[in-house]
C-alpha cells in the first residue's frame, strides 16, 4: 500500500510537470505570435542596385555576395540552431538546441534555448528584444523561473544582438534605423538607433565579400549586474539558404582582462524568411 501511494505521487507529479511544460510552450508560442502580429501586412519591396548606392564599398560587396539584390526585403525570420554554450570559462560546455524568431519592421526577436546541464536536468533561456527593450529569462526544467532581467544595459545588449545577427537576414542592413560608415577597404562601422537607444560595431569582410567577424563593446551580465566588455562573433561556414549566401556557423566571444572567453558556438540548420508563424 505504501509503495502504491508512492507510485501514485510520482505519477501525479509527472502529470503536473507535463501540464506545466505544455502551458509554458503555449506561452512561448503566444509571445512569438505577438511579435509577428506587428509585421506590416504590405507586400515587401524587392531590393535593387539603387538601394546599395551610398554604402561603403565593402558593404556593397558583402550585400551583393549574399544575393540580396533581386530578393524581397525580409520582414520575418524563423530559424533553428544547435551547438554548445557555457556560463563561465571554468564551466563545462552544455549541448544546446534553440529556435529564434525575428521581425525587421519593427525590429524584434525572441530566442529560446534549451541546454542539457546534466542527465534529466534542463535549463531554458529566453532572450527577447521588443519595442526597443530587452528581457532575459532563465528557467530550470523549462518551468521554474530563476531569473527575469530587465535593465537599460540589457536594452543596449539586445539591440546589438539583433543587428549583429542580421548576417542571417541581410536585407535588414538596408533598413532606415541602420547606418554605415567606412573604416577601411575591408571593414565598416554599423550603427543602429531605435527607441532612443544607439549602438555600434565593426564588421570585417574578406575579399570575396563574406562577413568574417563582428566586434563591439557589449554589456556583460554577471549575477544581475552589467559591465561593458569587448565582444566579437567570428563568422564562418557560408552556404546558400533561401536563395542567399548565409553563414551557417560561428561563435560568440567575450574578451576579458584575463583572456578570451568563447561562450557560444553553433550552427544554423533551418532558416525561413517571411513565414510569420512559430515552428
Amino acid at each position: 500500500m505504501i509503495i502504491q501511494r508512492y507510485n501514485l505521487t510520482i505519477v501525479t507529479g509527472m502529470v503536473l510537470i507535463l501540464g506545466a511544460a505544455t502551458a509554458s510552450g503555449q506561452g512561448f508560442k503566444r509571445e512569438v505570435a505577438d511579435i509577428f502580429a506587428e509585421v506590416t501586412a504590405e507586400e515587401p519591396t524587392v531590393v535593387s542596385e539603387a538601394d546599395l548606392v551610398g554604402l561603403p564599398e565593402s558593404v556593397q560587396r558583402y550585400l551583393r555576395y549574399t544575393g540580396v539584390v533581386g530578393q524581397p526585403r525580409i520582414q520575418a525570420v524563423r530559424l533553428k540552431q544547435r551547438g554548445d554554450m557555457r556560463r563561465a570559462p571554468d564551466k563545462p560546455w552544455m549541448p544546446m538546441k534553440a529556435v529564434e524568431y525575428y521581425t525587421t519592421n519593427p525590429p524584434a526577436f525572441i530566442w529560446k534555448g534549451d541546454f542539457k546541464a546534466a542527465p534529466l536536468f534542463k535549463i531554458t533561456a529566453l532572450d527577447r528584444y521588443r519595442h526597443g527593450r530587452g528581457n532575459m529569462r532563465i528557467k530550470l526544467l523549462g518551468l521554474f523561473k530563476v531569473a527575469d532581467l530587465r535593465a537599460p544595459e540589457l536594452d543596449h545588449a539586445t539591440l546589438i544582438r539583433f543587428f549583429s545577427e542580421g548576417i542571417w537576414f541581410p536585407t535588414v542592413f538596408l533598413e532606415d534605423y541602420v547606418t554605415w560608415e567606412a573604416v577601411d577597404s575591408l571593414s565598416a562601422k554599423v550603427t543602429m538607433t531605435y527607441e532612443g537607444v544607439t549602438a555600434s560595431g565593426v564588421f570585417t569582410f574578406n575579399e570575396l565579400g563574406q562577413a568574417v567577424n563582428f566586434e563591439t563593446e557589449r554589456y556583460m551580465e554577471k549575477e544581475g549586474t552589467f559591465e561593458l566588455k569587448p565582444w566579437s562573433t567570428p563568422i564562418e561556414g557560408y552556404r546558400e539558404m533561401n536563395g542567399m549566401m548565409i553563414p551557417s556557423s560561428g561563435e560568440a566571444v567575450w574578451h576579458l582582462e584575463d583572456g578570451e572567453f568563447p561562450y557560444w558556438r553553433g550552427e544554423i540548420f533551418d532558416l525561413e524568411y517571411n513565414q510569420p508563424s512559430a515552428y
